[in-house]
C-alpha cells in the first residue's frame, strides 16, 4: 500500500486464487478478496483508496477496481478482457494488457481515471500492440511503466541458438588448496 502498512498478494491453489493482505504492524495475513473465482494481480492506487485486480468472475478474465479497504464499490475496467492492471504514478490512468486477439497478438490498454467523491472510468483505449512473443504470466505483472507515464518496459522471448554440447568437464579436488595456490593470502 502507498503508506507501507500493507502488502497485497495472491494465494494460488485449487479451487481458486485469492487476494490476501499482510499487515506489517501485527504481521497478520487477512483475506481481502476470496471468492470461487480466480483473482490476481492486485495493485493499489497511488492514494491507497482503490485496489485494481484481475478476476475471471464473469467467466472471462477482466480488470476490476474496488474501493479499499471496504470493497463497497467495484467497477469493471476492461470491456473485452484484461490482465495485470497497473496505475499511473499520479493515479490518472489504469493500464492493462488485453487477452490474445484472433491474430494472436495482445495490446497494451489505457483507461482514464477521474477521482472525486466517486471513481469514474473512461473507455478503454488501445495504446499499442505488444511485441510478438510478449512475456506474460498469470502470477506476475511482466511490464513496468516508466515514471514519466509515457513509456513501458516489456519483456519478449527471443530465439537463441542452442548452446554447444558439453564435451569436457573439469573436476577440481580440494579446490580450497588450489585457490590458495593460485591466490595466496596471509593472515
Amino acid at each position: 500500500s502507498p503508506d507501507g502498512q500493507l502488502l497485497a498478494f495472491v494465494r494460488h491453489g485449487p479451487p481458486s486464487s485469492d487476494i490476501l493482505l499482510y499487515r506489517f504492524e501485527d504481521r497478520q495475513v487477512v483475506p481481502f478478496l476470496t471468492t470461487r473465482a480466480w483473482e490476481w494481480h492486485p495493485a493499489f492506487s497511488p492514494d491507497g483508496r482503490w485496489l485494481a485486480y484481475a478476476s475471471n468472475e464473469s467467466g472471462r478474465t477482466e480488470v476490476y477496481v474496488t474501493s479499499f479497504p471496504n470493497r463497497e464499490h467495484t467497477l469493471t475496467v476492461s470491456r473485452k478482457g484484461g490482465h495485470a492492471p497497473s496505475w499511473a504514478l499520479d493515479g490518472s490512468r489504469l493500464f492493462y494488457y488485453s487477452p490474445r486477439s484472433p491474430d494472436g497478438g495482445r495490446s497494451m490498454m489505457g483507461v482514464t481515471v477521474r477521482h472525486g467523491p466517486e471513481l469514474s472510468l473512461g473507455i478503454p483505449a488501445r495504446l499499442f500492440r505488444l511485441p510478438d512473443r510478449f512475456v506474460h504470466f498469470n502470477i506476475a505483472r511482466t511490464y513496468a511503466l516508466h515514471p514519466d507515464g509515457r513509456r513501458f518496459l516489456v519483456g519478449r522471448y527471443v530465439e537463441t541458438d542452442s548452446p554447444p554440447p558439453i564435451t569436457r568437464i573439469n573436476l577440481v579436488h580440494n579446490w580450497f588448496a588450489e585457490l590458495e595456490r593460485l591466490a595466496p593470502t596471509e593472515w
